[in-house]
């Protein structure tokens, strides 16, 4: 129910705004379970909260979740993912999740508009897909 949603958003603002960050916490994922509303601004706000409390453990699952649940709409979110991969050792695991979202680009080109529209987002990238041996832009086929 959108009402629904926007009351959650609009508390959970108030509650980061005074200090209540695990009440807040609790109202993006509830909207986020609601999904009345584009999900990604719940799923940014618990990163930043998470992020802030330097809960490595929350940020990386809900980075997981959220290139699972919006990345094929969403560059933010493969952007967010690929961040969090590019400190991993398993280089098969970046190869696999850069050609997923490659596979993503080929029908959906406002992905790589996306990306290439932020040089920090592009550069993200470029970097992740360049030490893997792939190319950075997908071509037609």
């Amino acid at each position: 129910n959108y009402f629904e949603s926007q009351t959650r958003r609009y508390l959970a603002n108030v509650y980061l705004e005074t200090g209540r960050t695990n009440d807040a916490e609790l109202q993006y994922k509830l909207d986020i379970k609601l999904a009345a509303q584009p999900l990604p601004y719940s799923y940014q706000k618990l990163l930043n909260i998470y992020n802030k409390k330097k809960d490595t453990t929350k940020y990386k699952n809900t980075v997981t979740e959220y290139f699972k649940t919006c990345g094929k709409e969403d560059p933010a979110a493969i952007i967010y993912y690929m961040e969090n991969l590019k400190d991993k050792n398993d280089k098969q695991e970046k190869i696999n999740n850069i050609n997923i979202v490659k596979n993503w680009m080929q029908s959906n080109t406002n992905l790589i508009n996306g990306i290439k529209s932020n040089a920090k987002w592009w550069n993200t990238w470029t970097n992740i897909t360049i030490s893997c041996g792939i190319s950075p832009v997908t071509r037609k086929k």
